[in-house]
């Protein structure tokens, strides 16, 4: 399935991916997902970009 960018604004570095990978990891198998970090650093984004992500593929 081909997938639209959702936020063409957010950067996708290779940090960003790797936290989004390992979020989609511990969601599919059931676990908790525990998100920490200073204020600003964009924990809200990455999670709102992810949502995006798995709204298109379902």
């Amino acid at each position: 399935k081909n997938l639209e960018d959702p936020d063409p604004a957010f950067v996708l570095s290779r940090d960003v991916c790797q936290k989004i990978i390992a979020i989609h990891m511990r969601f599919s198998a059931g676990l908790p997902v525990f998100i920490s970090g200073e204020t600003g650093i964009g924990k809200t984004a990455l999670l709102e970009y992810y949502a995006k992500v798995r709204q298109q593929l379902n």
